[in-house]
């Protein structure tokens, strides 16, 4: 992943999945929309704005194709 190469991202244990950490004063992102793209069993808690991962990919997909 072009991202981890560059040490924008770290891998997770879990297959396919990565992190990745704002800096403090990194405004770009918009929190309220941004959505954590969870399989099925996977909870997060209350306060964390999540999503069906895959019908967030199909969305994701869709945006691209435009």
């Amino acid at each position: 992943m072009k991202m981890v190469r560059a040490g924008e991202e770290e891998e997770l244990a879990m297959d396919g999945h990565t992190v990745h950490f704002d800096g403090y004063y990194d405004q770009a992102r918009d929190k309220e929309n941004s959505k954590f793209l969870l399989p099925p069993g996977v909870e997060l808690g209350p306060n964390i704005n999540a999503k069906d991962k895959e019908e967030g990919l199909k969305e994701i997909h869709e945006i691209y194709q435009k």
